[in-house]
Formats: structure tokens, C-alpha cells, sequence
């Protein structure tokens, strides 16, 4: 699938997509939280060296972003979250995003004791909100 059915896709599913430039992970385009692009816009927008940004929240359908990260999340992640049709990532770490719908959702951030340099989220946390909202979301 190449940026422009990708994107095609993504606007289908009610998400809020935005123009990324190629081998980079943040928008350049000025007023990007507002962008609404039109069905009839998107070729002028998607290009084949483009990639895409999805807004998370209220704006795309309560979509939550579980981003895996470390390996060990990876690693774990069949036993913890709800299994979804929407995952993705990079070449060195595929599927270590996973989407869902999650109307409530609340973002949490904590610090690994363990490391000094970066902070990582507690996935026992997310697993656990992520479950019962998955289970209570038809």
C-alpha cells in the first residue's frame, strides 16, 4: 500500500491524517492540529516520498496509540492487549504500534526507575485500561 491509499484509507476510517516528510516524524505543514483534508485533496497531499501523521483523540474516533517501544514490551504485548487490525511501525520495529478505539482514554506517562536516560510508559498501566476499555467498547 503506498502513502496515498494508505492515507485514502485512514480518512475512511474517520481518522484525522496529516503530511509527514519522508524520514521525518513531525508536520511542517503550518496549522497541521487544525488540517481537515478533503477526499479530492489527497493526491496533492500524499505523495510517494510522503508519510503520514495520524492526530489521536476525539478528532480520529477516541483513536489511543499503544506505542511498543522497548522489546520487552513487544514481547508481552499478545498477552496483555486486545488484538486490533490496525498495527504498525518502522523497520526495525514492526507492529510496535497498536490502534485502538478507546472513548476516555487518558494518557499516562511514568519514569522507569531502572533507566537514566529515557523515560518509558508502565505497560501494566495502559495493558490494563486498554483491556477494559477494548472489552467495553462493542
Amino acid at each position: 500500500m503506498n502513502a496515498l491509499e494508505a492515507a485514502r484509507e485512514y480518512r475512511r476510517r474517520g481518522w484525522r491524517i496529516v503530511p509527514i516528510p519522508a524520514g521525518s516524524k513531525a508536520p511542517v505543514v503550518d496549522g497541521w492540529p487544525d488540517l481537515v483534508i478533503p477526499a479530492e485533496d489527497l493526491e496533492r497531499h500524499f505523495g510517494a516520498d510522503q508519510n503520514i501523521g495520524i492526530r489521536l483523540g476525539a478528532v480520529s474516533g477516541a483513536l489511543v496509540d499503544v506505542d511498543l517501544d522497548c522489546p520487552e514490551a513487544l514481547a508481552i504485548a499478545n498477552l496483555y492487549l486486545p488484538s486490533t487490525g490496525a498495527k504498525f511501525g518502522r523497520a526495525s520495529a514492526p507492529s510496535s504500534h497498536w490502534l485502538y478505539s478507546a472513548p476516555g482514554a487518558v494518557k499516562e506517562t511514568f519514569a522507569d526507575p531502572a533507566l537514566s536516560v529515557k523515560q518509558h510508559e508502565v505497560l501494566q498501566r495502559i495493558f490494563d485500561k486498554v483491556r477494559v476499555m477494548a472489552e467495553e467498547t462493542p
